[in-house]
C-alpha cells in the first residue's frame, strides 16, 4: 500500500478506534492500567533523576505523559515503515533522542 493511501486509511480509522475505546468505560480502564503498569514507574524514575540532579524535569506528570506519547507515536511510525531499522537500533536511537533532546552540545 502506498504511503499516502496508508496515511489516509489511518486518518479515517482513528476516530473509530477512539470512539470504541471510549465506549463502556474501556478507555478509562486502559488509561488506569497504563498508569499503574507504566506511567507510575516512569514518574518515579523522573522524580529520582530530578532529585539526583541528573534530569531537568518541570512537572513530572506532564513530562511522563510527553515521553509516553512520543514513544507511542514513534513505535507506531516505526511499525509502518518499509525501511525500519532493527528493534534494538530503533529503541537505542529513540531512547537517546528522548534523553538528549534536539539540542546540540555547547
Amino acid at each position: 500500500m502506498a504511503s499516502s493511501s496508508r496515511s489516509a486509511a489511518a486518518r479515517s480509522i482513528r476516530p473509530f478506534i477512539l470512539a470504541s475505546l471510549g465506549s463502556g468505560g474501556r478507555l478509562a480502564s486502559a488509561l488506569a492500567l497504563n498508569d499503574a503498569a507504566i506511567a507510575d514507574s516512569l514518574r518515579e524514575l523522573l522524580r529520582a533523576g530530578a532529585a539526583d540532579g541528573i534530569l531537568k524535569v518541570g512537572d513530572v506528570t506532564s513530562a511522563a505523559d510527553a515521553i509516553l506519547g512520543a514513544v507511542l507515536l514513534a513505535v507506531l511510525g516505526w511499525a509502518r515503515r518499509d525501511d525500519r531499522p532493527e528493534v534494538q537500533a530503533f529503541a537505542s536511537g529513540l531512547a537517546g533522542q528522548l534523553i538528549d533532546g534536539l539540542r546540540l552540545d555547547p
